[in-house]
């Protein structure tokens, strides 16, 4: 089926932001103050639209994949780069961001060898920074003793404040 952005008016709705700013809810957190009317004006799909509407949309996609377990032992990191790669694979224009944190930070570490009849993640990181970027939590680099002369070139030591920030501006977030 075919689509086609439609330029009809939406009503504007006032959005209620809950309670004025001075009261909490239950758990002890405030809303924020009551605002003016919002204008909400979500786009509308009708049939009959030029592909490349719906292209240009699917080809900005960002996606910030977070992996948490270690090189060896669990093979979530492992999976978490190969799902990567294959998004990669299929969709080139894709933005990619991957944050290590906790032991995965030792996925980027260089001159590990790998078991045989494992991928070697270090290869894997190469190819990845070619195409997407791989950040590595500085704390959990300091509790691992993890030097960034030690880690993959062009990986680099971000932060929980960068990862926030990565977060909030994603289309997608997946963990492994």
């Amino acid at each position: 089926m075919r689509y086609q952005l439609s330029t009809r008016p939406r009503p504007h709705l006032p959005l209620s932001h809950g309670p004025s700013h001075e009261s909490t809810s239950r758990t002890g957190f405030g809303y924020p103050p009551k605002r003016n009317v919002i204008s909400v004006s979500p786009l509308i799909y009708t049939e009959h639209a030029s592909d490349s509407i719906l292209d240009a949309r699917r080809d900005s996609m960002d996606y910030l994949f977070i992996l948490n377990d270690s090189a060896s032992g669990s093979e979530r990191s492992y999976n978490g780069l190969r799902l990567t790669m294959a998004l990669l694979a299929q969709e080139p224009e894709t933005r990619v961001t991957v944050f290590l944190m906790g032991d995965a930070v030792t996925c980027a570490a260089t001159g590990k060898s790998s078991p045989e009849g494992c991928a070697d993640l270090e290869q894997m990181m190469r190819r990845l920074l070619h195409q997407g970027e791989v950040l590595l939590c500085g704390a959990c680099m300091d509790a691992r003793a993890l030097t960034e002369d030690e880690i993959c070139e062009g990986a680099r030591r971000s932060s929980m404040g960068e990862l926030a920030e990565r977060t909030a501006r994603a289309d997608k977030v997946i963990v492994f």
